[in-house]
């Protein structure tokens, strides 16, 4: 009896020990995720908690991370400071509301402009993604709601161990793509040599194609929006709805744009910042999304912000911002690969001029091939398939959601893309499949930190 109560006690403690253990790693190792895009949040805050007023906040996604020129702002409206809070879309719009009405002061003009995807316009949040963002200032979790901290309990010990690994290994994510902390302004804009054009296949990003319908933001969206707005009032800060920038090219139907902004105003008391029909641009002014604007797209959309703004304030004085050449885009260049599995799929030419693989000849291993009747083989749209193993060529540009479906025998994917952001992918890539993603090991890190792969980094692995 007394041994068994002694093995008891030993039990009860290592259950009571080990969660301690686990946090402390979690919250007192060094900080890994300090060098990433997430990682720029924690200086968005402090601009919140530090940036004198009167101020010009604005709150969203990435769209505005890339989309603003806050010099250009500030110097078009003397006597504003401007934080650009715009952050990612993994994250949700949500979280931005929370954080952010804790820091607004009275004067404030708050403009929210969210990306018009399902996923923006809705209570989305994800805990796993808030921790990295959180890594280094924790104290940001006070401000969440119950249900929020809820989930960050959640998936604390997955965050905690990926820390430990990292310490142990000596490890920290550092990416190397625009994707990156070093990426951010002074103000929070993404400033970057390298967004100099659209490097989409013919400018679109067909996998994240945009539908202006009212119903894409669902009833708790819209009671948040109207509580946030109360809010800042207040306060006496000011809030406007903005309008995100989006490439004309992804539109499906464009004659429901300013019905769907109505529907705001039906909805809630906050007022419509701007034309509507301004917001859709020309696809040669985006970079790698059709939210992401190029250089000379933010110098185009922000001249409209600041247009739009002086309406609001019954500011008549003229805007001088320089008209800008718009750049041109380039298709992808063929890149050399190995084509020996071309026989194994079937293509179909689109409009677009790329082309679309489907595939037709069973193997346990199956390359994707980089060329078919001479030109670049550079989306893949269906792949249901028995193949044990995938390899995705540098070649190819985009994965479809959805594309593995059907796999049932899939184990691996591996991406041979040295470049994780050349290959663009959305949040359902990997559904229907139980396969997971495998990557060079010296990759590992840029693909669970890049945009577009970081929601999939629990399933990437790094190849032996």
């Amino acid at each position: 009896m007394r041994s068994y109560t002694s093995s008891f006690k030993r039990l009860f403690l290592v259950f009571l020990i080990f969660p301690l253990v686990v946090s402390l790693w979690g919250f007192a190792l060094p900080c890994i995720y300090e060098e990433t895009f997430l990682g720029e949040l924690k200086h968005k805050i402090e601009l919140l908690r530090t940036t004198d007023s009167p101020r010009i906040i604005l709150v969203g996604g990435s769209a505005i991370a890339f989309g603003v020129d806050s010099d250009l702002l500030e110097e078009q409206l003397p006597g504003f400071h401007v934080v650009n809070f715009g952050m990612y879309a993994a994250l949700g719009t949500s979280v931005m509301l929370d954080i952010s009405q804790a820091y607004i002061k009275n004067g404030d003009i708050v403009i929210l402009i969210p990306e018009l995807q399902k996923q923006t316009l809705s209570g989305y949040f994800d805990a796993d993604v808030m921790w990295q963002a959180l890594d280094g200032d924790f104290g940001e979790i006070l401000h969440l709601p119950k249900e929020k901290i809820i989930a960050l309990a959640g998936s604390f010990f997955a965050f905690a161990g990926q820390k430990l690994r990292c310490f142990v290994k000596g490890e920290k994510m550092m990416p190397s793509s625009v994707y990156a902390k070093s990426s951010f302004n002074e103000h929070g804009d993404v400033a970057s040599p390298l967004c100099e054009r659209n490097i989409m296949p013919n400018g679109v990003d067909i996998g994240m194609m945009v539908e202006y319908n009212e119903d894409t933001m669902d009833e708790w969206y819209v009671e948040r929006l109207q509580e946030y707005y109360d809010l800042l009032m207040k306060k006496g800060a000011t809030l406007w709805y903005g309008i995100c920038p989006v490439n004309k090219a992804a539109i499906v139907e464009d004659d429901t744009l300013e019905r769907y902004y109505e529907a705001i105003l039906e909805k809630t008391d906050i007022p419509i910042l701007g034309n509507p029909n301004d917001s859709a641009m020309a696809k040669e002014w985006f970079y790698d999304t059709n939210f992401h604007l190029n250089n000379s797209g933010k110098i185009v959309y922000t001249k409209q912000l600041i247009e739009a703004i002086k309406a609001m304030l019954s500011d008549s004085s003229q805007t001088m911002v320089d008209t800008l050449e718009m750049p041109t885009i380039q298709f992808p260049v063929a890149e050399e690969g190995d084509d020996s599995d071309e026989d194994c799929f079937v293509y179909k030419k689109t409009e677009e001029g790329y082309v679309v693989i489907e595939v037709m000849e069973e193997k346990e291993r199956l390359i994707v091939p980089a060329h078919h009747d001479g030109e670049a083989v550079v989306v893949i749209e269906s792949m249901a398939c028995n193949a044990r193993e995938i390899v995705i060529q540098a070649n190819i540009r985009r994965i479809m959601n959805g594309a593995f479906a059907g796999c049932d025998n899939l184990e691996k994917i591996i991406m041979e893309q040295t470049s994780p952001s050349l290959c663009q992918v959305s949040f359902d890539l990997l559904e229907g499949t139980n396969a997971d993603v495998y990557v060079p090991m010296a990759l590992v890190n840029g693909y669970k930190t890049d945009y577009f792969w970081s929601i999939h980094s629990h399933r990437i692995h790094g190849l032996k």
